[in-house]
């Protein structure tokens, strides 16, 4: 019995095995057609006509992944491609290496049949990241990519978002011999494609020679998309100094990217970056630009200890002696301005290698704010020893008296900075320890109350604990 069933077993593995293989029979045979009538498309119109005619699949695809319609526009027969877009064939089914056939004619420079592709209402944009038309025009190293898709697209309603798109997709990749060629060309430096503008992809893929150069083309420094940080914002949280240099003198509004914030001021001071690339810079506006809070870059940035964009400001000509909200319109803030220049906000916040930069440049040490204090009174108020030090090296006053009468050494006697008394030139009394409070009184009745309870459970010597009856 055993042995039957064993046999039964063997008898039925046989049939399985032989239907599978009928089964893939056919498969191995489409797939033959399927490189015949791909063959077809690329080199003989008429015997793809007769294939076609007698019943071949017009989205056949051989085992390469390729279609007919990708092969027509790879080999650049147009023949071949009008007549398989006659019979239907679907012109955004992804082919071989999984790119479009739009995309495999402009990879290989096929200027013809991109073109009718484009007519016939191919999409340059489908493929997905580093598949579509677009993309290997902005990135693919030769030329020809770039000069074929821009060919085909000539004359056509969407030429200008073809451009664009090529734009965007090319500062991404970083490529700036395309992204100036697209400029001259007359692409947009501010339109929005797959939901990024040039100036967008350029900050995120952390390029500053191409953000440079869409700033310089009028992209817009503050623009922010939807659901999209701006530029700036996105600089900030990439911690790209350099980067945030170039879009704040090219007008970014460091308010509005909330650079005000104390926790993105400490991420920005993780980093270092030389920003004397900005120095040569003559089309970035006015250096000492207000903001909406009455600030310029050079006081935002002294404000967050950011000594690159301080250094670049600088060279850029920024006046290191400006007052918060001084100007003919004020600010909503300071409206007739508070006479804070960025060497107090630096020495009130304790930056002493910004204090530096700016003593260096030639910041007055011994201004007075409104209230008459200098950067020397602000230090010492918030205990800056380093800071003090430096101010006092420099040739700050430490007799100068405010609005009420407290100079720099009574601030630091009322501060009770005993360790600033010595570059002050003062005594400073130590400042005398809190009193301990005293235990208080438990009332009489309690405390009879606990001292008999003590009485009565405190075990004799070598007695019990129960105690004494």
């Amino acid at each position: 019995m055993p042995r039957l069933l064993l046999r039964a077993a063997i008898f039925s593995a046989i049939l399985l095995a032989g239907s599978v293989a009928a089964d893939e029979r056919p498969t191995r045979d489409a797939r033959k057609q399927a490189r015949v009538v791909v063959d077809a498309a690329g080199e003989d119109a008429a015997r793809l006509r007769t294939l076609l005619d007698a019943g071949a699949d017009v989205d056949a695809r051989a085992a390469s992944r390729q279609t007919p319609l990708g092969e027509a526009a790879e080999r650049g027969n147009v023949e071949s491609l009008r007549l398989l877009l006659e019979r239907g064939a679907a012109m955004e089914k992804p082919a071989k290496a999984n790119r479009t056939p739009l995309a495999l004619a402009v990879r290989q420079g096929r200027a013809n049949t991109a073109s009718e592709l484009l007519k016939a209402g191919a999409s340059a944009l489908t493929g997905g990241p580093d598949r579509s038309a677009v993309d290997i025009a902005a990135s693919r190293a030769r030329e020809r990519s770039l000069d074929t898709l821009l060919t085909a697209s000539a004359g056509l309603v969407s030429a200008g978002q073809v451009r664009n798109a090529i734009l965007v997709r090319a500062a991404a990749a970083g490529r700036q011999d395309r992204v100036e060629k697209l400029l001259a060309l007359g692409a947009d430096p501010d339109a929005s494609v797959f939901g990024d503008t040039a100036l967008f992809a350029a900050v995120s893929a952390r390029h500053p020679p191409i953000a440079r150069i869409l700033l310089e083309r009028g992209a817009a420094a503050d623009r922010k998309l939807r659901d999209r940080p701006s530029p700036l914002d996105l600089a900030v949280r990439q911690d790209d100094l350099e980067m945030v240099a170039l879009l704040t003198l090219s007008g970014a509004d460091w308010q509005r990217a909330g650079l005000h914030t104390q926790d993105k001021r400490e991420r920005m001071r993780l980093r270092g970056a030389d920003g004397t690339m900005l120095a040569s810079r003559d089309d970035v506006g006015d250096i000492d630009r207000l903001d909406g809070e009455g600030m310029t870059i050079l006081m935002r940035a002294a404000q967050s200890g950011v000594q690159a964009i301080v250094r670049a400001a600088i060279a850029r000509g920024a006046r290191v002696d400006v007052q918060r909200g001084a100007s003919a319109a004020g600010s909503p803030r300071w409206p007739q301005g508070d006479g804070w220049t960025a060497l107090m906000l630096a020495a009130a916040a304790g930056h002493g290698s910004v204090v530096a930069e700016l003593l260096g440049a030639g910041a007055n040490v011994n201004h007075r704010n409104g209230s008459g204090r200098t950067a020397l009174m602000l230090a010492t108020w918030y205990g800056h020893l380093a800071v003090v030090r430096q101010l006092v090296a420099a040739g700050a006053e430490a007799g100068i008296a405010d609005e009420h009468g407290h100079s720099a050494g009574s601030l630091a006697i009322v501060a009770g900075r005993v360790e600033l008394g010595e570059p002050l030139g003062v005594v400073v009394p130590p400042v005398p320890p809190k009193p301990q409070p005293k235990a208080k009184p438990q009332p009489k009745a309690r405390a009879a109350s606990a001292a008999g309870a003590n009485a009565a459970g405190a075990p004799a010597s070598g007695g019990s604990k129960r105690g004494t009856p």
